[in-house]
């Protein structure tokens, strides 16, 4: 190429550059013009999630409708179902927080609709309140060619119709809703803390799996374990804490794996679910605190899916029969044995004076609670030697010891007294938690370590009880002067 025509083509190259950085800045700076100088602030839909009582979108030629009740939010269509209230916060959210990259006006218009896909939206948001009035209409379009932001239309509450764009990052949010996003994927679709109560009948009753009635106090300490949960039916008073951990893991995390009929619940009996494996009965308060609605009723039903790793799992307040995995309700199995508490002992523990520990590793330990020069009642070490000592480490065995609440009861009756029992439970040589009260009346707990790594037992002198504690909790305990001494 002659000098002349590389001239020539640089020259040309220059031109093309600042035209097209002409052409940028005069697009960029239409949009400045367009969405004022505050550009992100207009909001295509202005209003409050909480203000939303029925959801509808229309998309695919499907329409998904949702709608507010006391105790959440449910489907009527395209099928009837309980819906995700965490899924259908996330919808609101996603739309209350939309904001203007574009706004078109009449002095800067829109293009056309074939141009923006607004002539045939991809999508359809329809929003009212408990008195059905609009709260706004979303209609969304196709990317744009530029920049991939988001055509959209909305019609606000007060009729107020604005074309304009928001951010390319918003698509998959607005296009990504429909029944299936949107439908309660739980079993009992409820949290924990909003059960009242429960019934467990099994179809057959047998020594492995007993009817059960569990009723929660709901004024009590989430941590009030003994006074959190009691069986009542049959009455035998505070229940275990690995029963209740097994039967709501059993409901609150069993996986509804499909939907096996949209609308088998009216034919029950050709899923088993007439002679159900389980029968789960339980009431669900409202959502609000402060309603005076009565707890819902909701019953489970649970059957056999022959030949399959599966049960089929029906509720009477939806239309559908679902599939959940078997292993996932075995806690659903329970007998007297492991519903009752595990509870060891109950100490008071401001009336604890004294502790003694005896270990092979660390010899015996004597902590006392006296007074100090200002006579208040303090810990101080009298064994080995006599010493101050960290007085949260010293409580800290003192709740240890005092209240002790094991997972499970692992023996029970003469069982405790066998040898066997005793070496796998370690208490055939164990450790000893001595607890003196003020009328010097003596509480003994022996503490063992089990053959299995993270294993450890407890029971009481002469008892007639082995309860499972997790060793975590003892390797957890200063149990040695060295670490109980305050040198201070």
């Amino acid at each position: 190429m002659s000098s002349k025509a590389q001239r020539s083509a640089i020259t040309l190259g220059l031109f093309l550059v600042v035209g097209g950085g002409l052409g940028l800045w005069a697009y960029l700076n239409a949009q400045r013009e367009v969405a004022g100088d505050t550009p992100g602030e207009v909001s295509p839909l202005a209003f409050a999630p909480e203000q939303v009582a029925r959801l509808r979108v229309e998309a695919n030629r499907e329409t998904t409708e949702a709608f507010r009740t006391p105790y959440g939010w449910r489907l009527s269509a395209p099928h009837e179902a309980r819906a995700d209230p965490a899924e259908v916060a996330r919808v609101l959210k996603n739309l209350s927080t939309l904001r203007a990259q574009v706004l078109f006006t009449d002095d800067k218009p829109a293009p056309a609709d074939d141009l923006t896909g607004l002539d045939e939206p991809r999508m359809v948001f329809t929003l009212q309140d408990t008195n059905q009035t609009a709260l706004g209409v979303l209609q969304v379009g196709k990317p744009s060619d530029f920049d991939h932001s988001i055509y959209v239309r909305a019609t606000d509450h007060k009729g107020v119709v604005r074309t304009l764009t928001v951010g390319a990052g918003r698509e998959s949010q607005l296009t990504s809703v429909n029944w299936e996003a949107l439908r309660d994927k739980r079993i009992p679709a409820a949290r924990q803390e909003r059960i009242t109560d429960l019934m467990v009948a099994p179809g057959q009753v047998g020594p492995d799996r007993i009817a059960f009635h569990l009723e929660i106090e709901p004024n009590s300490k989430k941590s009030a374990q003994e006074a959190r949960y009691r069986i009542t039916e049959p009455p035998l008073g505070a229940a275990s804490r690995s029963a209740v951990r097994d039967v709501f893991k059993s409901l609150l995390r069993a996986p509804l794996v499909r939907i096996a009929d949209h609308n088998g619940a009216s034919r029950r009996a050709e899923f088993g679910l007439d002679q159900p494996m389980y029968t789960v009965t339980y009431h669900v308060a409202p959502l609000d605190p402060a309603s005076t609605a009565p707890a819902e009723e909701r019953t489970l039903w649970f059957a056999d899916k022959p030949n399959s790793e599966y049960l089929y799992v029906a509720r009477a307040d939806e239309p559908w029969v679902a599939e959940t995995l078997k292993v996932s309700v075995e806690g659903l199995a329970q007998t007297e044995s492991t519903l009752r508490s595990a509870r060891l002992t109950g100490l008071d523990r401001d009336d604890v004076v004294r502790i003694e520990i005896n270990t092979q590793e660390s010899g015996h330990i004597i902590l006392e609670k006296r007074p100090d020069a200002d006579k208040r009642e303090k810990w101080q070490m009298l064994a080995p030697e006599p010493a101050h000592v960290h007085q949260h480490l010293a409580v800290g065995l003192l709740l240890a010891f005092a209240d002790v609440v094991g997972d499970r009861r692992e023996a029970e009756g003469d069982k405790v007294k066998d040898p066997a029992v005793l070496a796998r439970t370690g208490l055939s040589d164990p450790m000893t938690v001595q607890l003196v009260n003020r009328a010097q009346e003596v509480t003994t707990v022996l503490v063992g370590y089990g053959k299995k790594e993270g294993e450890a037992f407890a029971m009481l002198e002469d008892g007639d009880m082995i309860v499972a504690i997790g060793r975590s909790r003892i390797d957890e305990l200063p149990l040695s002067a060295t670490q109980l001494i305050d040198p201070s």
